[in-house]
């Protein structure tokens, strides 16, 4: 067994996102196109076994204050270690599993700071743990689509219900959105208000991801417009290996009352189960406020890794923390 780190541009694409694609830590985030969208210098370590991939994981490495950091780039919630498929008699087991990360470590480049999110299906961080990384548990919310849409629809919370059934009395109506502007424009809104939203380089990162996730048919804008054509609420949405998944949102601050929203993220949980979607992943979230919106839909919280460390200086350590 060996790894080694190359540029992403020395990989086949279509090997890479072949084995992304059958790897148990699948995600659309890790797809050879919307990490180039996300991270356009981005590296990966290769674990090879007899000519085979046993394990990848994607890079972000940056340069802060003069030191190196592995990071996880803006709008991709899992990156970390994939490792290759195997069936679900004969799963990987887990000598093998810390083999693989052993060697991911040995040629994981020197780095003062780590901060990387794994997916949930990953589940063996031992190894990270005895290099002395620190294990941080995250939440995610998720909503199973196996039941019918009516029982999902009754297992909203009955406010979200009225919210619902408010916009559709309003004549509140689904479109894409062929403009990214519209979406730029309520973003920009929405952050001059104060919120916590992307900044110019982020939304034109948002478009690159757009531009990607439409071109491979893996994700689309949509709006909720009001009877005379405004926007009120709109988000991104993709769509990978029978999971959905809510990337952001945004409405209009003059109908944060109108349900536009609630109803735009029911729309879309419905347009799933037509896709044959297992999962909606709302992305998130810790915040108190929005992890009960979510939970008003029926989602439940899923824990996954954020695995760190940080041998920045004192001083440069007390600066980051200030930010």
């Amino acid at each position: 067994m060996k790894a080694y780190l190359l540029h992403h541009h020395q990989l086949d694409p279509r090997r890479w996102d072949h084995f992304i694609g059958q790897s148990p830590q699948a995600g659309v985030y890790a797809l050879y196109g919307y990490a180039s969208a996300v991270e356009p210098d981005w590296q990966a370590i290769i674990v090879e076994d007899g000519g085979r991939w046993q394990a990848v994981m994607p890079l972000s490495m940056r340069s802060r204050w003069r030191y190196q950091a592995c990071l996880q780039p803006l709008f991709a919630q899992y990156w970390g270690i994939f490792f290759a498929p195997h069936s679900p008699a004969s799963p990987m087991s887990l000598g093998r599993q810390k083999k693989c990360i052993e060697a991911i470590l040995g040629q994981l480049p020197k780095c003062q700071l780590f901060s990387v999110y794994f997916s949930p299906r990953f589940t063996y961080p031992l190894p990270f743990y005895w290099r002395g990384f620190e294990l941080h548990t995250r939440y995610t919310y998720q909503l199973s689509l196996q039941a019918p849409a009516t029982e999902l629809f009754n297992k909203l919370a009955p406010p979200l219900r009225r919210q619902i059934n408010k916009a559709e009395r309003a004549g509140m109506r689904l479109e894409k959105l062929q403009s990214f502007g519209v979406f730029s424009d309520l973003l920009t809104l929405n952050r001059k208000t104060g919120k916590s939203l992307p900044d110019q380089a982020g939304v034109r990162t948002l478009r690159q991801i757009l531009d990607y996730l439409r071109k491979n048919e893996l994700g689309e804008l949509y709006g909720l417009l009001s009877p005379t054509g405004e926007v009120l609420a709109a988000g991104m949405f993709m769509w990978y290996r029978q999971q959905a998944v809510y990337l952001l949102g945004v409405q209009l601050p003059a109908a944060k009352s109108s349900g536009a929203m609630s109803c735009l993220l029911w729309r879309q949980i419905l347009a799933a189960k037509t896709r044959n979607c297992e999962i909606f992943d709302f992305e998130g979230s810790m915040i108190a406020g929005i992890e009960t919106f979510f939970r008003k839909f029926g989602a439940q919280p899923v824990p996954y890794l954020h695995i760190y460390k940080n041998n920045l200086p004192i001083l440069i350590k007390w600066i980051r923390e200030l930010r």
